[in-house]
């Protein structure tokens, strides 16, 4: 699997995360509560606080280090130090003031680009899903601000507009406290802080919680009074609208979509001339018709300028890339290989605004365009075949319907003939039967006439005149059958003309089938795109 298939799973996989996490943020969110959201960068002790806030109690085990008394599943991990332990949010609901805190992972994770990608995304969701109460995380051991307050700085550069006036609000909880001021000294010092960077504007309230270096400090710092105080603190503090300005770790995103974008148009327009020009002369009628239409439906998508979304006109053109990879009996990776593009491309189309590949797309669009333009002419070429060999497929099937048609007059003539045949021979056989009865009769009289008399030999020979005349009589009707016979004869010469021009209808059908299938020029066949 090369780079590009590794970056599609794990943008699938990414999906998949956030969309369970949003549902488990979903399902704890309830109408009217309050949300408070603990961010700051690995190691600040969010954990801590989110823990302790929500009912844990702590000891200093043999290692010097905070652990907590009465373990929960409802309680975060800790111990982390600089590598993060808060894979994703956790939440504890406090009934008593309708309030929800959520424990949500670090910033600037050491786990990679693609942890950090998610925690930004659900980041974003969360805190414009309605008011919220933000609560930034310092450890700050010391009685100023640590690295003159650089991660707090870009975080505010994250959420808030350059140059914005009207700046929401949020909260900063000093953590871990070592040194001797008093909580209102270390916040008017950290204020000096903020203000010489210009973002004290940007703050509202600042709590300090001091660290545990002995288990009894542990009752003074971490008891169930200081628990209420700040919870107190956190209820009287202001829920905020904002929206999020920039998505750092986006490009991740972009860099997929731009890439896979070009290449997938770029496998299509190819992909599909290729298939076109092996299998266009197999197609049957159906297939014949189904994509000349579709093929036209392409070229309009290509020539036609389109007032929707980039992404609209993107996926009205895989969709019919998809129909004709299908009608074509392209292989399934053809036909398939663009559904989990569509699936990522639509799924963060929701951060639309906040990543950079999508203005890119209006580009890429353009660009496309151009690139799917020089493959025009040979779709128009396939299509014009196409319709001429529909046109030549009619005439073949007229030509077999007019050969049929004599075929079957043909058929029935010969069995005229036959029955005419059966005829004549029965009606031969009774006249020579009639006949060499009368001769019989004729021979009989003839010797009956040599004993008559005169009188007698008359009448005899009148009666001979009257049988030779029935004879005559006979013998016209035997003609009468004969001339039948010469009419048998016309038949069958009217049936070889039959079959003559049935020869040569067959011969038109083979010229047909024989004639070779044009070719584009040299520069016209070639599928592949610039």
């Amino acid at each position: 699997m090369n780079y590009k298939n590794d970056q599609e799973q794990t943008l699938l996989k990414i999906i998949e995360k956030f969309q369970r996490q949003m549902d488990e943020f979903n399902k704890n969110k309830k109408q009217n509560m309050s949300v408070v959201l603990l961010v700051g960068v690995t190691g600040s002790g969010k954990s801590t606080i989110f823990n302790f806030q929500s009912g844990a109690d702590f000891i200093i085990n043999d290692k010097k280090q905070l652990e907590i008394k009465n373990p929960s599943n409802n309680f975060s991990k800790m111990f982390g130090g600089m590598n993060s332990i808060t894979k994703e949010p956790n939440f504890y609901h406090n009934s008593q003031n309708n309030h929800l805190i959520i424990d949500f992972p670090g910033f600037q994770d050491t786990s990679g680009d693609w942890d950090q990608l998610l925690f930004e995304l659900l980041f974003y969701k969360i805190v414009t899903s309605g008011p919220i109460k933000i609560i930034y995380v310092i450890k700050n051991p010391e009685n100023s601000l640590p690295n003159r307050g650089s991660d707090l700085q870009e975080f505010i550069k994250q959420i808030c507009l350059q140059g914005r006036i009207n700046i929401q609000k949020f909260n900063l909880i000093l953590n871990c406290y070592l040194e001797e001021l008093s909580d209102e000294e270390l916040q008017n010092s950290v204020k000096e802080d903020l203000r010489a960077v210009n973002i004290l504007q940007s703050i509202d309230k600042i709590l300090v919680l001091r660290k545990a270096k002995k288990n009894d400090e542990i009752q003074t710092i971490f008891n169930n009074q200081q628990r209420q105080t700040l919870w107190q603190q956190i209820e009287q503090m202001q829920s905020i609208k904002i929206q999020p300005q920039k998505l750092p770790k986006s490009e991740i995103i972009s860099e997929y979509l731009r890439y896979t974008t070009l290449k997938t148009i770029e496998k299509y327009g190819s992909g599909l001339c290729d298939i076109f020009d092996n299998k266009y002369t197999q197609l049957t009628d159906a297939q014949n018709r189904a994509t000349q239409v579709q093929m036209q439906k392409l070229l309009d998508v290509i020539k036609k300028e389109n007032k929707g979304s980039p992404l609209d006109w993107y996926i009205n053109f895989i969709s019919i890339c998809e129909q004709l990879a299908t009608n074509l009996t392209a292989k399934s990776d053809l036909a398939n290989s663009s559904n989990n593009f569509k699936k990522i491309f639509t799924y963060f189309s929701q951060f639309s605004d906040l990543i950079k590949g999508y203005d890119e797309m209006k580009i890429i669009k353009s660009i496309a365009e151009d690139q799917l333009n020089k493959i025009e002419k040979i779709i128009s070429t396939r299509i014009a075949f196409l319709k001429k060999a529909e046109q030549d497929k009619a005439a073949i099937s007229k030509i077999e319907s007019e050969k049929y048609a004599l075929q079957r007059n043909i058929n029935q003539s010969q069995s005229q003939i036959k029955s005419l045949q059966k005829q004549i021979a029965s009606s031969e056989w009774e006249h020579n039967q009639e006949i060499k009865q009368l001769k019989t009769q004729m021979e009989s009289a003839q010797k009956q006439h040599n004993n008559l008399d005169v009188y007698e030999q008359r009448e005899r020979q009148l009666q001979i005149q009257r049988q030779e005349e029935e004879i005559k009589m006979l013998k016209d009707q035997l003609n009468e059958f004969k001339q039948q016979k010469q009419n048998e004869q016309n038949l069958k010469q009217t049936i070889n003309y039959y079959n003559q021009k049935i020869g040569q209808m067959e011969k038109e059908i083979e010229d047909i089938k024989k004639k070779p299938i044009p070719k584009s020029s040299s520069n016209d066949s070639s599928c592949q795109l610039i």
